[in-house]
């Protein structure tokens, strides 16, 4: 044991003593295991954050979500949503469910606009709020901090908040008992919840009881099945129950769903599912799903780039360790003879890339901490590297050793094996060479690995200009409407409010900047609801679901949507709100009639009457989507928001104004707005982030595979300086000499560049396929990203290339 101790600390001081003689290859290593270890370590901080979505719960693995699917003639539409009817029959009609809840949509808009709370005479805000049934913590068992989680939702007008809201209300002082109001209805506090440690789709900072809501409210829920209000979770008794659970959902579907769709003479059908809880995050398929969810292909990507920016990493030590064997020959030779074995002497070398990667991880981590409140902001996360090491798992902290052994011993490895097989007769003879075959194994490994670099290299520079290249264009996208300068106030649910909204108007209508105003329940930018309607003969006519928007007179204008056909709303006709339907051209299309004018249609909002209008089509979600049938009716009693359509260079003085106006008339709620266009850009940003995340990986990358270039054109050309002298002596011009030492390098890269673009397109022709509308791919970003890498390598080799150039040529002629 004091023997191998002895061993351990002469292999330390020899892999100090090695790294302050050459201290240039030294930094090299150091600088690029360091970058690629800090990427791999905020990507890894990332990628835990993403996969363990839904999972802090103690019996996650029991917990689904019953999602359904409605099909009505020949169209399919799947929901992450069920019907009031579907979450009582989870409670009563299956042993195997331990609970079920229900958890209420109040709106079906993804809007995040905070809601307004009142305690006492103080006003704050909360960010979100919805209601559920009392068995909610039956299913998700979040830890109280007050309250009792059996009877916290039992009881109407019982309020569940978490610790951020109940310390932003209440500071210090217990939350328990305490009063709030939200809208029109008082709540009493009944339990404090921790929500820190649950990274999960269901958002929320206050739960409702859903009893709160009428008896009146249930019945019509119950006489519905199609009716789809919220979400329903069930937690089975047993992993094996939640597995065979979907013959039974086939079983509610014939014995009970299909009988009241047959009463009721409807055309249409109802198919259920189970989807584990787990799951959700990476499920992007349904409609009124979570708006965390994330694209599982990119999170892998992420996942990707960072193992290969550790290869780049470990590629470089390899390349440089290998290239300079002959310098440490005769070291092997003598050490050999002296008694060390083959396996010492691998151990040795494994020992001092186990202690650069040791270097190199503790300077990563310090460069990961500085580095991570700016990864958050793009990403727009907060994520901290404590998940790494205080996640309360060991799996994190083991993945993490075993990728920093693995890294070491990937880098020394190779190394080791060459080194270590050196003949000790040959290294100490003089004028020791290797033979030609072993230089030739040697030069053709580190060729092959440079290759890979920079294929690497150039596939991300062109996916980041991909990437931009869909972004522009998705920003840029006219739409089909004008977007420009169109101020969305938030308009609150208040009825006083909402009395006043005509005098709002037209107050605002007063202002110089202010060109037109429409307040309407839905807009472009921002989720729609979707409804059945019943088109054509009215004894039996044909069930079509479409998205709906519930509009003014003023909407089409002041958006400047172009009519097609007919007619929009008009206060000439006083009955359009109950008579009259407008459709776009995809509706148009979708129902089928040569001429759509005037048939007749009905919805369960009060409006029986003819289509009277067909506008053109405009992308009234992201482009990620196509435009879909979309049905808009009359409604001016009530509004969500109000869309002023301003024209002024004096942007912050017009927004003053408006908020002045609307303060005069509404005080108890805050004054919430943004513009048109910066609405449809937040739905790109994802694209935003993978656009930063892919500029900022490719420059390491770039960094990286030049670190390692950089280092073995030093050692090429220093190998040969006296070929240079005597090129130089014997009249060999200056650009003769550089193109020689510089072409074998461009070589590599352009072949590197040739294995990269097929590989790219295809990948990002994948990714671009998951837009409705995308950029085609440009030959001049393929062309653009080859010749950026040759650029660059090619300054790297020549600023070595030049130094070499400019040594006196007697001396480089002596050398050796």
């Amino acid at each position: 044991m004091k023997h191998q101790r002895i061993l351990f600390q002469h292999f330390l001081h020899l892999a100090f003593r090695r790294m302050v003689k050459q201290p240039t290859y030294a930094l090299i290593n150091i600088i690029g295991l360091s970058a690629g270890i800090m990427i791999f370590l905020l990507i890894f901080t990332y990628l835990l954050r993403e996969y363990n979505y839904d999972r802090a719960w103690t019996d996650h693995r029991k917990i689904y979500r019953i999602n359904a699917t409605l099909a009505f003639n020949g169209r399919e539409d799947q929901f992450a949503l069920s019907s009031y009817n579907i979450a009582q029959s989870m409670k009563t009609e299956f042993p195997e469910i331990e609970a079920a809840t229900l958890i209420f949509r109040t709106n079906f808009s993804d809007d995040r606009v905070g809601i307004t709370v009142w305690h006492e005479d103080r006003m704050f805000e909360m960010p979100s709020f919805t209601y559920a049934d009392q068995d909610f913590f039956r299913v998700f068992d979040y830890p109280f901090v007050e309250g009792d989680p059996l009877t916290a939702l039992k009881e109407p007008r019982s309020l569940v908040i978490t610790t951020d809201i109940a310390r932003t209300i209440f500071a210090n002082e217990p939350a328990l008992g305490k009063l709030l109001k939200i809208n029109k209805n008082t709540f009493m506090v009944t339990g404090v919840i921790d929500k820190s440690r649950h990274d999960s789709h269901l958002e929320f900072d206050a739960l409702a009881s859903l009893s709160t809501y009428q008896a009146a409210d249930f019945e019509r829920f119950r006489s519905d099945w199609f009716w789809l209000v919220g979400s329903t979770y069930v937690k089975f008794n047993s992993i094996e129950a939640a597995e065979n659970f979907g013959s039974k959902l086939e079983w509610l579907t014939t014995e009970t769903i299909q009988p009241w769709i047959k009463e009721v003479s409807v055309d249409g059908s109802i198919k259920l599912s189970h989807e584990a809880v787990a799951h959700i995050h990476f499920n992007n398929s349904l409609q009124y799903d979570s708006s965390t969810n994330s694209n599982k292909q990119i999170v892998n990507l992420f996942g990707y780039i960072a193992i290969f920016l550790l290869l780049i990493a470990a590629i470089n030590y390899m390349n440089l360790s290998t290239a300079r064997s002959m310098k440490r020959a005769r070291e092997i030779g003598i050490r050999k003879v002296a008694g060390a074995r083959r396996e010492q002497l691998i151990v040795q070398f494994l020992g001092e890339s186990m202690l650069l990667t040791l270097a190199a991880f503790v300077i990563a981590l310090s460069l990961a901490e500085l580095s991570l409140p700016y990864f958050n902001d793009l990403i727009g996360l907060d994520l901290s590297l404590s998940a790494i090491f205080f996640s309360g798992s060991a799996g994190p902290l083991a993945i993490l050793i075993a990728t920093m052994l693995s890294l070491g011993l990937l880098s020394g490895l190779f190394p080791a094996f060459v080194l270590s097989s050196f003949s000790p007769v040959n290294v100490l003879r003089a004028g020791f060479s290797m033979n030609n075959k072993s230089q030739l194994s040697l030069g053709n490994l580190r060729k092959v690995l440079v290759v890979l670099q920079f294929a690497i290299s150039i596939g991300m520079i062109i996916s980041t200009f991909i990437v931009a290249g869909q972004l522009s264009y998705l920003q840029s996208n006219t739409k089909g409407i004008d977007t420009d300068q169109v101020m969305v106030i938030h308009f609150p649910a208040d009825s006083a409010l909402m009395a006043n909204k005509e005098v709002i108007r037209q107050q605002l209508l007063e202002q110089p900047e202010v060109r037109q105003v429409s307040a309407s329940q839905s807009l472009p930018g921002y989720r729609s609801g979707r409804l059945m309607f019943f088109v054509g003969d009215t004894v039996k006519p044909v069930v079509h679901t479409m998205n709906i928007f519930m509009v003014d007179h003023r909407f089409f204008d002041l958006l400047n949507i172009k009519l097609l056909a007919g007619r929009t709303f008009s206060k000439d006709y006083p009955n359009d709100a109950t008579t009259a339907f407008v459709i776009n051209k995809a509706a148009a299309d979708y129902l089928g009639y040569p001429d759509p004018m005037s048939v007749e249609m009905n919805c369960g909002l009060g409006v029986q009457g003819k289509i009277i209008g067909v506008v053109e089509n405009f992308n009234y979600t992201s482009l990620h989507n196509p435009i879909e049938p979309l049905v808009f009716i009359l409604n001016e009693k009530r509004a969500a928001f109000m869309a002023v359509k301003v024209q002024s260079r004096d942007i912050s003085g017009v927004i003053a104004n408006i908020s002045g106006i609307w303060k005069d008339f509404d005080q108890k709620h805050f004054f919430h707005y943004t513009f048109l266009d910066q609405r449809f850009a937040r739905q790109y940003r994802h694209e935003q982030s993978m656009l930063s995340l892919f500029g900022y990986f490719s420059l390491m990358v770039i960094l990286i595979s030049c670190l390692g270039l950089y280092g073995l054109s030093a050692f090429s050309l220093e190998q040969r300086t006296r070929e240079i002298g005597i090129r130089k002596v014997l009249g060999s011009s200056p650009k003769a000499i550089l193109l020689l030492l510089t072409k074998s390098f461009m070589l590599l890269v352009l072949i590197a560049g040739l294995l990269a673009l097929p590989v790219v397109y295809f990948l990002m022709d994948e990714w671009l396929a998951g837009f409705a509308f995308h950029v085609d791919m440009n030959p001049l970003w393929f062309a653009g990203g080859l010749l950026l890498a040759i650029l660059i390598a090619l300054v790297t080799v020549l600023i070595q290339a030049i130094r070499a150039l400019r040594s006196n040529p007697v001396d480089a002629i002596k050398y050796e």
